[in-house]
């Protein structure tokens, strides 16, 4: 109950279909008779994610049935186009969220960027989003010796719907996903509501001084829920010029 009403949401697993594929076209086989399934058979009409994870870990047909010495130069990243060409215009008309879940490999190349995804060029052609998530040991976070959560880096390396190439830094939970709380937080430190002074404290206003630790408890007492919380913050990142609304 607390967790709704800080703004949570869990996932109610009997929504959920689980498919596990053995090759790369079984993946996308299943994909179509999802998307045909729940779209047209049984005429749901709310929003369907599909998830991949993950392209790297998928094999092709071919490396399946063939033996473990058997050349199959540009297979995955051929039938990953064919496949792609093939189910995203029923993607799009249905109204389909895709999401594909990918692995970063080291390159053999000098210059440029030293990082590369496998399965070729057809997913990054056609993606509307790529983001690039990223962490470092030091951003574990530990409550005594157990590791609780980990700061995240999001870096928007594609966004055909927004403006490109910005970076997002949240803290993931293990147990409740991405923090809300930690999120206020951060945005209340970008717009300049909230400023450090000594000992760990921050400035809220003339008369409100706060610690970190004390952010969720006044969040609940002042606001009662994470979304009353979230529309004040951002009126108040328009009101500073952080935030340009469109007209």
């Amino acid at each position: 109950t607390l967790l709704f009403k800080m703004g949570y949401e869990l996932i109610k697993t009997h929504d959920l279909v689980l498919c596990q594929p053995n090759c790369l076209e079984d993946m996308f086989g299943m994909i179509e008779k999802n998307i045909f399934f729940f779209r047209d058979e049984e005429k749901f009409e709310g929003p369907i994610v599909i998830g991949v994870d993950s392209i790297a870990t998928l094999q092709t047909g071919a490396e399946d049935e063939g033996d473990y010495d058997d050349q199959h130069m540009g297979l995955t990243a051929r039938i990953i186009h064919q496949g792609l060409r093939k189910v995203m215009g029923h993607v799009a008309r249905k109204k389909i969220v895709l999401i594909f879940l990918n692995q970063y490999r080291y390159t053999m190349a000098r210059y440029g960027d030293e990082f590369a995804t496998t399965g070729g060029r057809g997913i990054p052609i056609r993606a509307s989003l790529r983001i690039r998530l990223s962490n470092k040991k030091a951003d574990i976070v530990m409550k005594g010796r157990t590791p609780v959560g980990v700061h995240t880096d999001a870096f928007m390396f594609k966004n055909k719907i927004a403006v490109p190439y910005k970076t997002a830094r949240y803290f993931f939970n293990f147990k409740t996903g991405i923090d809300k709380i930690s999120d206020l937080w951060e945005s209340a430190l970008t717009i300049g509501l909230l400023k450090a002074t000594s000992g760990g404290n921050f400035k809220l206003n003339k008369d409100t001084i706060i610690r970190r630790e004390q952010w969720e408890e006044y969040i609940t007492k002042k606001f009662k829920s994470v979304e009353k919380c979230k529309e004040s913050l951002l009126q108040q990142a328009i009101k500073r010029g952080f935030i340009t609304p469109y007209k």
